[in-house]
């Protein structure tokens, strides 16, 4: 009796054993299942994010192209670097940004709106708008406003301006008119002072 409730004992155990390395070996499967499911489930979310951002990338360049239209070349998102094949606002298809032909038509002398189209377009600048006309109009009325004088209908490069870079040269101020600036801020601060 003892030796086959022993070996009942034992049999017992031998099946208790067996059975938890089933549930073992099951429970490695079902997490195995579940980590490609996730990998499957993350790998699908990525696929759809990046055609998410390519659409709105398309959708980006739309209204970039649109406001191009309206604004001419603008200073806005000429630094967002382009997708391959996509015109850049604001600049021509020989890359070469509006406001530079500009500077180099005008680097011989005041021209008018006609003039200076005509002469944008000899050096090689190539409009992406279907009216050229309007396009250089809201650059010279717009961005470009403060980069040049406009004279008797003819426009020019404002006073400061080069010709090379389009910036504003730094104006340096001689060592007399910085002593009389100095002396007359002291004077106004004394005068504060004495009040107070």
């Amino acid at each position: 009796m003892r030796r086959n409730g022993t070996a009942l004992v034992f049999t017992i155990c031998l099946l208790l054993t067996r059975v938890d390395e089933q549930r073992i070996s099951l429970s490695i499967t079902s997490m195995q299942k579940q980590q490609r499911n996730i990998l499957t489930e993350a790998i699908s979310i990525f696929q759809q994010l990046q055609q998410r951002r390519d659409e709105l990338t398309r959708e980006i360049d739309e209204i970039d192209q649109a406001l191009s239209q309206f604004r001419g070349a603008s200073s806005a998102g000429a630094f967002r670097k382009a997708p391959k094949g996509v015109i850049r606002r604001g600049v021509g298809q020989n890359g070469m940004p509006l406001r530079e032909a500009l500077f180099k038509v005008l680097a011989n002398g005041a021209r008018s709106k006609d003039q200076l189209l005509e002469d944008v377009q000899r050096i090689g600048y190539r409009f992406a708008a279907t009216d050229p006309m309007n396009s250089l109009q809201a650059f010279l009325y717009g961005p470009g406003k403060k980069l040049f004088k406009r004279a008797e209908g003819k426009f020019s490069l404002a006073n400061g301006v080069s010709a090379s870079s389009g910036v504003k040269v730094k104006r340096t101020m001689s060592p007399e008119a910085r002593k009389r600036i100095a002396a007359a801020q002291k004077k106004i601060w004394a005068e504060r002072k004495k009040a107070a």
